[in-house]
C-alpha cells in the first residue's frame, strides 16, 4: 500500500487541478498499475471463492435473459431475424458490463471507507480495480460468441474492429459516469438505488435485446433516431459491439461514431475534474 510520501503533492496539499485533472489520474495509475493489478486479481478471486463452476457462473445470467428474450420474440414477434440469440447475447453482455461498473462504481469509495481512512492513497484506483475486474469478465463471457458465430457460419472481418472501440467507449463511459456518482453516493446513501433504477431503465430504453434496425421499422420516426443515439451513447456502444461479430450494417454513419466517442471523451473528462476537487471533501461523510 502507498504510504504519504508517496501520495502526489497534489493531493496532500488540497490543490484542486482542473484541466490537469485527467494527466493526474494517468500518473497515478501508471504509478500504482501493480496495485491495481493486485486488486484485480483478488476481486476476482473473492468473486468466485468456493464456487464449484467459478467464471461459469457469470454467463448464467446472461444466457438466461437470452434464451428468455429470444423466446419472447419468437412468439410474440412476426419479423424474423438472422442473427437475433446473438445480438440478445452481445447485448446483454454489453449492458451488464456496465450496468455493473457503474453500480460498483457508485459504492467504490462507500465500500473502501476503512482503506481510505488508514492509508494515503489515490481514491479513483477503486473505481480503476472495478473496471479492470469488469472487462476480464466481460473478455472470458465474449468467448461464448465464438460457437455461435461457428454455428452461423460468420468469419473475423475488418467489422471485428468496432470490438475494441466499442469497449474503449464503454469503459470510458462507465468510468465516467462513476466518478461523478461515487463522489454523490459518498453524502447521500441512497443515491445507488436512484443509480439502479437509471440503469433497469437504460437496459429496455437501449437496443440491448433488439437492434437499432428494429427500432427503425415503424417504433421510432426515422428523423428522432439521431437525437436518440446522441441522447443515448450506450445505443451506439451495443450497435458497434454486435455488428463486430455479424458484420451487419451499423444503421449510422462514422460522424456519430465520433460524435458520441467525443462526447463520452467530454463526460470521461469532466468526471476526473468533478473527483478530483471533491473527493477531500467527500472522504469527510465516509
Amino acid at each position: 500500500m502507498a504510504t504519504t510520501a508517496e501520495v502526489p503533492t497534489s493531493v496532500i496539499k488540497g490543490e484542486k487541478p482542473l484541466l490537469g485533472a485527467p494527466i493526474m489520474m494517468l500518473r497515478n495509475a501508471r504509478s500504482r498499475q501493480r496495485l491495481i493489478r493486485q486488486m484485480v486479481s483478488r476481486d476476482l478471486r473473492l468473486k468466485y471463492h468456493k464456487s464449484i463452476f467459478g467464471w461459469l457462473w457469470s454467463l448464467i445470467e446472461p444466457l438466461t435473459l437470452t434464451i428468455t428474450f429470444w423466446l419472447m420474440f419468437e412468439i410474440l414477434s412476426v419479423s424474423s431475424e438472422q442473427y437475433r440469440p446473438l445480438n440478445i447475447l452481445v447485448g446483454i453482455m454489453i449492458w451488464t458490463a456496465f450496468g455493473r461498473t457503474i453500480s460498483q462504481g457508485t459504492r467504490s469509495l462507500e465500500n473502501n471507507s476503512g482503506i481510505i481512512h488508514k492509508v494515503a492513497i489515490p481514491r479513483e484506483i477503486f473505481i480503476h480495480s472495478i473496471v479492470g475486474v469488469s472487462l476480464v469478465t466481460l473478455f472470458l463471457n465474449l468467448l461464448v460468441v465464438i460457437p455461435l458465430m461457428a454455428w452461423y457460419g460468420l468469419q473475423p472481418g475488418i467489422h471485428l474492429l468496432y470490438l475494441p472501440l466499442a469497449i474503449i467507449m464503454l469503459t470510458s463511459l462507465s468510468m465516467g459516469i462513476s466518478f461523478f456518482t461515487s463522489i454523490l453516493q459518498s453524502r447521500w446513501r441512497d443515491f445507488t438505488h436512484l443509480v439502479n433504477l437509471i440503469v433497469r431503465i437504460g437496459f429496455y430504453l437501449s437496443p440491448v435485446f433488439y437492434t437499432l434496425e428494429m427500432m427503425k421499422g415503424g417504433r421510432v420516426p426515422e428523423q428522432y433516431i439521431a437525437t436518440y443515439l446522441w441522447l443515448n451513447p450506450m445505443a451506439v456502444i451495443l450497435t458497434l459491439a454486435k455488428c463486430s461479430f455479424t458484420g451487419q450494417e451499423l444503421g449510422f454513419d462514422y460522424i456519430q461514431i465520433a460524435g458520441s466517442f467525443a462526447q463520452i471523451m467530454f463526460i470521461l473528462f469532466l468526471g476526473t475534474i468533478w473527483f478530483i476537487r471533491k473527493e477531500r471533501k467527500a472522504v469527510k461523510y465516509l
